[in-house]
């Protein structure tokens, strides 16, 4: 079976993957990566604990700054990743 013609897209270094530009994408381009990220998240399980780490590191700081507001002493752990 011949292999299909190669197609050239001149993406520009400051692209970025937001919905807008995915969208703008060729179709097979936009399908392919619908199918990648629905086969390596089905749940969404991966971004919502990276949402979670996130406010939870947030949380964290928020709570060291108010503490070193309030003069107590402020202890902030390495979490691990």
């Amino acid at each position: 079976m011949p292999r299909p013609k190669s197609h050239t897209l001149k993406i520009a270094p400051t692209w970025l993957p937001t919905p807008e530009a995915v969208n703008a994408l060729p179709e097979p381009l936009r399908r392919y990566i619908h199918d990648l990220e629905t086969n390596t998240d089905p749940a969404g399980m991966v971004r919502e604990n990276i949402i979670m780490r996130a406010e939870r590191d947030a949380l964290v700081l928020k709570v060291a700054a108010l503490n070193q507001k309030a003069g107590r002493p402020v202890a902030l752990k390495k979490r691990r990743q």
